[in-house]
């Protein structure tokens, strides 16, 4: 890292006052500009990606709903709080994602609000939990992660991460070995640990949320008939609606009505998974050899691919800094900076390829 930039944006902190998610341990591994950037220097984008933004407006209403509140309150309330300091162009765009969630919300509580009949304990909670050092001493180190729902059923406890994504593809296979998952489970264990509790954690549940509604098929030019794309992303109710809402043979459309009962498109899908112990003693391991890297960090440098532009805001930063520019100027049109105590609390559900 260039000595301008270190000068210009000097860091908010030590390493050791860091707190440690399963985000920040995957963008260390990435890059560690990136991660000096964005952790310690709390150098973050001024605009945030709509998916990011419809992310935390559903995070916020399934809260409210497990917590026994009025969903509708709680999307106002959470309305008001947001587009108190928008420009009018940002509010326009922050209503259609409010209509858009709250819709998406509905269609998930029609699907699961009867089964999720668990004792809710705790919903959007931040979590902490200190690290233990190798000789079983408790660190000043901790570990923090937006707990999206704990619960418990007859068997224990279960928790819940809930994910707003369309990207379903591979999410089964790849959770055997997904680190911020790891996370979520370990520091759900060590909390009731700390506190003397215990009640078994059962298993916990990638809660996978599709932030798109399903689409209406449209009129031909010719207005005699629906649109029989196969590929449409819908379902077949909304696609049968269609056809009795324009007066049609539903008869005529029984290949696309019967491909969209066959093959259901994405819209949720849980996936339960489990770690043993000996899979959390082997993460707590490998989480305090992490933790000695980055306490310990010397040398900051990038890990330049060409991932970079597709997978990360601060490429045009490494660019101009890589060419003996003025990365600062650039830094300061188009991030802003904010401590760490402000940056972690929602780091651990952001996507560490931003």
């Amino acid at each position: 890292m260039t000595s301008k930039l270190i000068d210009r944006f000097p860091p908010y902190g030590t390493f050791d006052r860091l707190k440690i998610s399963g985000t920040m341990l995957s963008v260390w591994k990435r890059c560690r500009f990136k991660w000096w950037l964005r952790y310690m220097c709390g150098i973050r984008p001024k605009k945030t990606k709509p998916k990011m933004d419809m992310g935390n407006y559903g995070h916020e209403l399934l809260r409210a709903f497990y917590m026994g509140e009025n969903v509708q309150e709680a999307s106002q309330k959470y309305w008001d709080k947001r587009t108190k300091d928008m420009f009018e162009e940002e509010e326009a765009l922050f209503k259609d994602i409010r209509s858009t969630i709250e819709a998406v919300i509905q269609r998930y509580l029609e699907q699961y609000a009867e089964q999720d009949n668990f004792r809710v304990i705790v919903a959007e909670e931040d979590a902490y939990s200190h690290i233990p050092r190798y000789d079983g001493t408790i660190s000043n180190v901790r570990t923090h992660a937006k707990i999206d729902l704990v619960a418990e059923e007859p068997a224990g406890l279960i928790f819940l991460e809930h994910k707003f994504t369309e990207d379903f593809a591979g999410r089964e296979e790849d959770l055997p070995v997904d680190q911020q998952f790891d996370m979520y489970f370990w520091t759900v264990l060590n909390l009731f640990r700390e506190q003397g509790l215990k009640v078994p954690l059962a298993y916990g549940v990638l809660n996978l949320i599709n932030p798109k509604l399903p689409r209406v098929p449209g009129l031909l030019k010719n207005g005699k008939s629906l649109s029989k794309d196969k590929r449409i992303f819908t379902t077949e109710e909304t696609y049968l609606e269609a056809i009795k809402e324009h007066g049609f043979d539903p008869a005529d459309y029984e290949e696309v009505l019967t491909n969209l009962r066959e093959n259901p498109r994405p819209f949720f899908k849980r996936i339960k998974a489990f770690r043993t112990a000996e899979q959390m003693e082997r993460f707590e391991s490998e989480l305090r050899d992490a933790v000695l890297d980055i306490i310990n960090c010397r040398n900051i440098y990038r890990n330049a691919n060409f991932m970079c532009k597709r997978d990360c805001f601060y490429h045009p930063v490494c660019i101009i800094d890589m060419k003996g520019g003025d990365a600062g100027e650039y830094i300061q049109t188009n991030f802003k900076r904010r401590c760490l105590s402000e940056s972690s609390g929602e780091d651990s559900r952001e996507d560490p390829n931003n």
